[in-house]
């Protein structure tokens, strides 16, 4: 009995494919692994050198990047709906 199972991101039908098989190729599941995530919004964002430096200084402590710090704090501290312009 072929499987009558659709690839969830091209509707190729999965015939001869694997019983539990969702796409119909690994660029397939890419894309729809790609599409389900969250867009990023690029943000530029102007510090005074003094601030950067701490910024800097405290994720060299933690051994983090300096962007995954910026965003841990303003994700932590910012309301949900907080519109800066």
């Amino acid at each position: 009995m072929p499987n009558e199972k659709q690839c969830r991101f091209c509707g190729t039908h999965l015939i001869n494919r694997r019983s539990h098989a969702k796409h119909c190729s690994s660029a397939c599941r890419s894309k729809t692994w790609r599409g389900k995530q969250e867009p990023l919004v690029p943000v530029k964002l102007h510090f005074r050198l003094h601030h950067f430096e701490r910024l800097k200084h405290e994720a060299l402590m933690q051994n983090i990047p300096i962007e995954a710090l910026v965003v841990t704090r303003s994700i932590s501290s910012a309301p949900a709906a907080t519109v800066v312009c």
